[in-house]
Order: structure tokens, then sequence, then C-alpha cells
């Protein structure tokens, strides 16, 4: 009895061994494809509005800033990022016939373009629900965001007067007659609470995903000096208008053409109890992927 007693105990420790073993495993597995789940979802987000910067632009003179880096904590642990991205849905751009001033309010908008142009708009507006965000940019960079609701052109005059209506809008600022206006997607990606989110053209935030710790975003961008020789800069910064910051090399005369790659990385935290957490190094919980824009092929 004591040698089979004996022996029943060792098979069971083996057993509950091999049962505490196969169990670590699958919450190892378990954690390390939710962690791979939400890295992946993070980089098929962002990546397509990466690679479209640029979409729709037919003039790269004009004021628009199509790409606008922040990094914050530059240079520490908790060093961390947010981009926000620009495409123009529309390549024709509205035009003020005169100027919106600085505090009042507007339902309409008089432009100069012509029937053909206006029409497009239509047809986007309304393929777009009957609404859809519209913004007007002035030389100065100064930028806002309205609701696009209707359009009208009166032939009674000659020539045909081109209007849009609007949501009723108080202009924060002056926008003169070579404002622009545009309908364009501008995505502001940015951790917050340990989640990123995406807002939509200044006015709506999603949750996209939870448990990320931190974005890190450089991009790589082209000069040429005055001897004529090529090199690149890596930069943490770019603002909407002026110079890039947090760069190794400082670029020389940026414009939104000379950015040749934008490199993320993101990590994420595990979820569970601490015991778990220690399963997963730094090297499992982060994801590097290289984007490369629209402009750089075209």
């Amino acid at each position: 009895m004591i040698a089979s007693t004996v022996m029943g105990t060792i098979i069971l420790g083996f057993a509950l061994g091999g049962f505490i073993s196969m169990r670590q495993s699958f919450v190892l597995d378990k954690g390390g494809g939710d962690v791979n789940q939400r890295l992946r979802t993070i980089f098929a987000t962002i990546g397509p509005d990466l690679q479209q910067l640029g979409q729709g632009l037919t003039n790269t003179s004009i004021p628009l800033p199509l790409v606008k880096l922040e990094v914050f904590n530059a240079g520490t642990a908790n060093e961390t990022s947010a981009i926000t991205t620009r495409k123009v849905i529309i390549p024709k751009v509205l035009t003020p016939e005169s100027q919106l001033d600085k505090n009042t309010v507007s339902t309409t908008i008089v432009v100069k373009e012509d029937s053909d142009t206006l029409t497009e708009w239509k047809n986007t507006r309304i393929n777009n629900g009957g609404k859809i965000r519209a913004s007007i940019l002035n030389s100065l960079g100064q930028e806002q965001f309205f609701d696009y609701i209707g359009e009208n052109i009166d032939t009674s005059v000659s020539p045909p007067i081109s209007t849009i209506t609007i949501a009723s809008t108080t202009w924060a600022n002056d926008y003169p007659p070579n404002s622009s206006i545009y309908l364009m997607d501008k995505r502001k990606y940015e951790v917050k609470d340990n989640t990123l989110t995406l807002t939509v053209n200044d006015n709506n935030t999603f949750k996209l995903v939870e448990y990320v710790e931190k974005l890190n975003i450089v991009a790589t961008i082209e000069s040429r000096n005055n001897s004529g020789t090529t090199f690149f800069s890596e930069c943490k910064g770019i603002p909407d208008t002026g110079t890039p910051t947090n760069c190794n090399t400082a670029p020389i005369g940026y414009k939104f053409e000379n950015i040749r790659a934008i490199d993320v990385k993101a990590t994420v935290k595990q979820k569970g109890n601490d015991h778990q957490k220690k399963q997963l190094n730094e090297e499992n919980l982060t994801m590097s992927q290289k984007f490369f824009p629209r402009n750089t092929i075209n």
C-alpha cells in the first residue's frame, strides 16, 4: 500500500506538472496571439493613409499641410508620436468670391468656379449622404472645417453666380478671395489613455485599438546641399508650416514632396496579470513597418 501510494503520488505529480505547463503554454500563446492581432490592426489602419498622402493634389504650391508629425517627451523612455494625414477627395478647389470676415456667420459662400466644378462637388456630396465636411485654408495656413450641404447656380444673371450652402458657421479667421476650399480627408492618429484613437476632420473621434502604449514615428526626408550632394534626414517632427524638428540632420528647403518614407513603430501592452505579462518581452510587444507615400512613386 505504501509503495502504491508513493507511485501514485509520483504519477499524479508528473500529470499535474504537465497540466500546469500546458496551461501556461496556452495562456502564453493566447496572449501572444492577442498582441499580434492588435499590432496588425494598428498597421492595417494607419498604413493606407500614409501611403495615400497627397492623393488628389495637383498643385503642390498651395499652402496645404498634407502631413503633420508631432513628438512628445522626445529623447525619453516615454517618447511617443502623433501623426495627422490629409488627402484631397476632389483635385478641383473652390475659391470664395469675396472675403469671409473673422467673427461673422455664414450659411452660404459665393464661389468663382464654373458649373462643371460645382457639379463634381455636388455629386461627391450626394454620394456621401447629402452632407460632407469641407475645409477652407488661407495663405497664412489657418484652416477651418465646416459642413457643406448644398449648392446653387443662378443662371438669371451673366455671368452665372455659383453658391455653396453650408451649415451655419462662425469664421475664426479672415478668409480672403485667395483662400482655398477643399473636400479632403484629414485624419489624426494618437495614443490616448492606452488606446489608439482616430480623429476625422477635427470632428469625430474613434477608439481603434486598446492596450496600446505608444507610437514612435520617424520621417525620412531627402535634401540636396549647395554642392548638389543628396542626403537624408530622419525627423520626428513636421509642423503644419516651417522646418521639421527633432532631426538627426536638418533638411534643406523642406517640401512635402521630399518625404521618402515614414517609419512607424507601435508598442502595445499585454492583457492579463503580472505573471503573464512577464512571458512576453519588449521585442514581442513591438512591431515596426516602413511606408512609402504616394509622392515617392509619382
